[in-house]
């Protein structure tokens, strides 16, 4: 929602962003956040009140659909704690990881983008198989291995590669 109005800008004056999980959020002088500590706390960084009422001014059908899926959630998750107390030991970890790996991915599909370039910003999407395919066999081997996009790998990398002295390639 709100993050594809400011994909990974920078913050203002007042340290606020338009994307609420930029990588530069956090971040020293203008640089991204190192990518460990975007990934293990950005998951208690996010705030569902403000989440709640950007979807309320929007559509308020939606938050009360919001608010429902998460109140499902909880309500599942302590009624099998309490059946089973391993429920909440199994799926906590599992859990947590599984956001982290998502701000991983999300770390590394937006690194190397110009931020203040707005065009830039954006993350490729295409039909359902390409993206799966781009995330399996480009994505997933560039984090295991530490690797970066620097050049054409996917549009905004070369949308950025146009408009700057940027090598195509992997750093």
């Amino acid at each position: 929602m709100q993050h594809h109005k400011g994909n990974a800008d920078r913050p203002d004056e007042h340290g606020d962003t338009i994307d609420w999980i930029s990588i530069y959020k956090h971040g020293h002088e203008g640089e991204a956040e190192h990518p460990l500590a975007y990934t293990f706390l950005s998951f208690f960084r996010e705030d569902p009140k403000t989440v709640f009422e950007a979807l309320k001014r929007k559509d308020p059908r939606e938050a009360f659909w919001g608010v429902f899926e998460l109140a499902s959630f909880v309500t599942s998750f302590v009624i099998l704690g309490i059946l089973n107390w391993h429920y909440i030991c199994f799926l906590l970890p599992f859990w947590y990881f599984g956001h982290c790996l998502s701000y991983l991915n999300g770390y590394y599909r937006h690194y190397g983008g110009n931020p203040d370039e707005p065009i830039a910003w954006g993350v490729s999407t295409y039909h359902k198989l390409n993206n799966w395919t781009c995330f399996i066999t480009v994505t997933t081997p560039n984090i295991i291995s530490g690797r970066r996009c620097t050049g054409r790998e996917c549009r905004s990398c070369a949308i950025r590669s146009s408009t700057s002295n940027a090598r195509p390639g992997f750093a």
